[in-house]
């Protein structure tokens, strides 16, 4: 199927479509887009599903999915190291990243998945309200990490299709004391200050220390996005330190497709023409910990309640590698869905922090 998240924003991209046709999108990327058969050329799931009799050609529908087993971290670990990592990749890959933690999970992404990446990344920023010519300080993670490559997606899609003309500057903590790029960053007056809460956290701290002001030294900055990590308790410190108001962005190396809050911060919209979004309640999560060989089920987010809390299990339409029923690890709360007040359809959620010992990317 074309892909129509190209490096481009259209009114197709489905902002406000009612969310029973967002579910029929959905749905209907998945099976014409052949997901499951790509998925199961890849031995994260062959040999599962093989052994549980899993069809996937006989997959035509939401519902019929939600019967397939779940996919986790330990599964992504076990597949990527028995043999060859060629056999993990469902088709051919163009660039690899990687999760973070000490044992880290290797992501193929292909090139139909760079360009979702970039067309996303435009979405992103008009979403956040990135405005023509504007100054973006993005501080980037170390390679090969995914949060090494997002500002990067954003400025080739912006030099292609986007036609904001945005200016890039880049950081890193590890440069932090050793570079004079957050002075420079300043002289550029950035609007925009992009990067992980951590990393955002320790560039304010690094400042605050030789004796200067966050706000007054980026005193043109209005929009700051972080990710990786819940922005609660810390939201009301990073205001007082920037003096702006920060938004949550999701961003996962295993689920790189860029999720965030819009400007009213109503809580991270989860793109449903992109991804199958679900939900293991905490009740479930408790009676599969108090009773070994219990499987918990899953409501899709269309059809939790709102304010239901629990696990963050996706599917997704990736190229390289397709991910079915993959359980995050990270913990959310449904906040709500009906249309948002900037008009977007799409249900929105809190990321809570994680529930497993294994670290996120």
């Amino acid at each position: 199927m074309e892909d129509t998240l190209a490096i481009r924003l259209d009114p197709s991209d489905a902002e406000s479509l009612p969310l029973g046709r967002l579910l029929q999108l959905a749905e209907r990327r998945l099976v014409e887009g052949n997901v499951l058969e790509r998925a199961s050329r890849s031995k994260l799931y062959s040999r599962r599903w093989r052994r549980s009799g899993v069809r996937p050609e006989r997959v035509h529908d939401l519902a019929q999915l939600q019967a397939l087993p779940y996919t986790d971290a330990d599964d992504w670990l076990a597949a990527q190291g028995s043999g060859s990592i060629s056999g993990f990749v469902a088709e051919r890959a163009r660039l690899w990243v990687s999760s973070r933690g000490k044992t880290r999970k290797w992501v193929p992404l292909g090139d139909v998945d760079l360009r979702r990446m970039m067309g996303l990344a435009l979405r992103l920023s008009a979403m956040i309200g990135v405005g023509p010519r504007e100054r973006i300080l993005a501080i980037t993670e170390p390679a090969p990490r995914i949060g090494n490559c997002v500002p990067y997606f954003l400025a080739m899609a912006d030099m292609v299709a986007g036609g904001l003309h945005l200016e890039m500057i880049s950081g890193s903590v590890t440069m932090l004391g050793r570079n004079n790029w957050p002075e420079f960053a300043a002289e550029r007056r950035p609007q925009v200050l992009w990067g992980h809460s951590d990393d955002v956290r320790a560039l304010a701290d690094a400042l605050c220390a030789a004796g200067k002001d966050p706000a007054a030294l980026y005193p043109h900055l209005r929009v700051l996005l972080c990710f990786g990590a819940p922005l609660e308790p810390a939201r009301a410190d990073l205001q007082r330190l920037f003096g702006v108001n920060p938004l949550s962005c999701y961003l996962s190396a295993e689920l790189p497709y860029l999720q965030a809050e819009c400007a009213p911060g109503t809580g991270v919209h989860l793109w449903l023409d992109v991804t199958i979004p679900e939900i293991i309640p905490t009740s479930e999560l408790c009676r599969e910990k108090s009773a070994p060989g219990y499987v918990p089920m899953a409501l899709f987010i269309a059809d939790a309640p709102e304010g239901t809390a629990g696990e963050y299990v996706v599917t997704t339409f990736g190229q390289s590698l397709p991910l079915i029923r993959y359980r995050s690890g990270d913990r959310v709360q449904l906040v709500g869905k009906g249309a948002c007040v900037c008009g977007r359809t799409h249900p929105r959620v809190r990321f809570l922090g994680r529930i497993t010992a294994e670290s996120g990317a």
